[in-house]
């Protein structure tokens, strides 16, 4: 397939449905990546549990939440659907990175000390990872959906090709985010980036 090819197949070959599935993708990658940019360091000195505490609760708890609750998110997505899972999906993400960034904030200390800085952080986490094991049986199954044998290449392709965009923008704006306004809005920025979602 030539490049011309390719381009023409890209703006006829694909649905509504396809390109509004990629666009929430890359807009998600941009708020994870955002926010796993800055994750460990932010548990481990804005919150204060310490490198061992931050290392084990985000690389242990939340990784492995992340990488096997799709399995089990499917069932989800397969009940309910990708509009409805997709809402559930933003909204509960947009729930996890506030309750994440309002550790680091004086307006969470409250609900911090009341539960905890450690278990805090546990919840906060677990719900966050909820949220995100939506997000791959949806978007792929949308793709899935909205393409044919001769488009389902190209289709991966794209939603590849917009994971890494997202991937790699997240964290270069979360720098700028971390150095004026402080670390912990980098969480709320991936919140309401999820929430406008």
């Amino acid at each position: 397939m030539s490049v011309s090819d390719t381009l023409q197949a890209m703006r006829t070959g694909f649905s509504k449905n396809f390109w509004i599935a990629n666009t929430l993708e890359l807009f998600e990658r941009f708020a994870y990546y955002g926010s796993k940019a800055v994750l460990t360091v932010y548990v481990a000195e804005a919150v204060g549990l310490g490198p061992e505490s931050a290392g084990w609760l985000v690389g242990s708890v939340f990784n492995t939440l992340l990488y096997f609750l799709p399995i089990l998110a499917g069932t989800v997505v397969d009940r309910y659907g990708f509009k409805t899972s997709l809402s559930i999906c933003f909204t509960v993400f947009s729930l996890g990175y506030l309750l994440i960034g309002l550790a680091g904030l004086p307006a969470g200390q409250p609900m911090v000390e009341m539960l905890g800085a450690r278990n805090y952080m546990l919840v906060a986490l677990m719900i966050t990872a909820a949220g995100g094991s939506l997000i791959k049986p949806s978007i792929v199954g949308t793709v899935a959906r909205t393409t044919t044998a001769e488009t389902k290449s190209l289709g991966y392709s794209v939603y590849y090709m917009l994971v890494n965009i997202g991937g790699a923008i997240g964290p270069l704006l979360a720098v700028p985010v971390r150095e004026n306004l402080g670390i912990a809005y980098v969480l709320v920025m991936s919140s309401v980036v999820s929430l406008v979602l």
